[in-house]
């Protein structure tokens, strides 16, 4: 006699793990319930032992750490669905030489085994509906470890396009400060207005694979340099101080630094999530006061009250707090660490 409710529960388990997989690999719109619930779990636990431990080390763990135990996750719960599945009815799965009912020990084997797609082994189904169920439950392994080496592989590349991209901007200078020392030119900012178009569409390809693996946020690098929050936020504030304290610029290198402000405008407000409309931190707290904004048409104080009153203040404090870092590691140079 079959046990409906077994049956149920072991269907919906399926059915909920596959639609989590289905999202977190090939719709590219963001994580499934269960890839969600598990990394953000994760990493919350590893950023807040890596701070109060003073241990940046265990900040990056959680992101290879994640793919693994996101593949271990789906494994075991398909392997739970159907082992339920194939519990539900005491003739579903049979000795291969007695036609003896398996066990339930033994119906986990034949699961597992059918699973990743290795055939029956001692054990096979008896009749028709569960050698179907079967053949289901192969093709669900094979598209399991299918789209679970696709989605490694693709989140190993854009982590690397995302410290590509932080070096890039990195080379232009460690602090928003010696950015404008180095792009300064002759006073147009020409020098950085070049370098902008590379940089924009760098930005906006990372972007979209950052909306489409969230998992991408939690791949912490130690090394500053590599860090893409804090490079983008480096770069995002000269822009600003540039587009507000210089009078003197070309229309191109206005034009490319207006163009490049919405771009990361619209980056970091899709990257940072939801938050707080409250200011909980301030842009300029960490300003070495032996540097200073020179050669621009307004002065020190107004440049930094109009840093103060950016509307993106806090997208941008969550983006790099969501992703392990702090408003110091923008101002201040760091000796880089592997």
């Amino acid at each position: 006699m079959t046990n409906i409710a077994l049956l149920i529960a072991g269907i919906t388990i399926v059915l909920v793990t596959l639609y989590d997989l289905c999202k977190s690999t090939l719709s590219l719109a963001g994580a499934g319930p269960i890839t969600r619930g598990v990394s953000g779990g994760v990493w919350g636990v590893a950023r807040r032992l890596g701070y109060s431990l003073d241990m940046p080390l265990l900040l990056r763990a959680p992101g290879p750490t994640l793919v693994l135990l996101l593949l271990l996750s789906w494994v075991l719960l398909f392997w739970s669905g159907w082992w339920l599945i194939f519990t539900g009815n005491p003739y579903s799965v049979v000795n291969s030489t007695t036609y003896q009912p398996a066990s339930l020990a033994e119906r986990a084997y034949f699961v597992g085994y059918t699973l990743t797609t290795l055939g029956y082994g001692d054990y096979t189904p008896l009749q028709t509906p569960w050698k179907l169920a079967s053949i289901l439950c192969a093709i669900n392994g094979f598209t399991l470890f299918t789209l679970a080496i696709t989605y490694w592989l693709s989140i190993v590349s854009s982590v690397v396009k995302k410290r590509k991209l932080a070096l890039m901007v990195s080379r232009l200078g460690e602090t928003p400060i010696e950015i404008l020392e180095n792009t300064r030119g002759s006073g147009d900012f020409s020098i950085l207005g070049n370098k902008l178009e590379n940089i924009l569409e760098d930005i906006t390809e990372i972007g979209q694979q950052q909306h489409a693996y969230p998992i991408l946020h939690y791949y912490h690098t130690s090394n500053v340099k590599e860090a893409l929050p804090v490079s983008l936020t480096k770069l995002y504030i000269s822009l600003q101080v540039v587009n507000f304290g210089c009078s003197s610029l070309s229309c191109m290198t206005r034009f490319e630094v207006t163009s490049a402000i919405a771009t990361l405008d619209d980056f970091l407000a899709s990257s940072s999530g939801k938050v707080s409309t409250r200011r909980s931190a301030r842009v300029t707290t960490h300003v070495d006061d032996k540097l200073g904004f020179v050669g621009f048409d307004k002065s020190h104080s107004d440049i930094l009250d109009h840093l103060e009153t950016l509307p993106l203040v806090p997208a941008l404090t969550a983006y790099l707090t969501k992703e392990g870092w702090q408003w110091k590691e923008v101002w201040r140079r760091k000796t880089c660490t592997s």
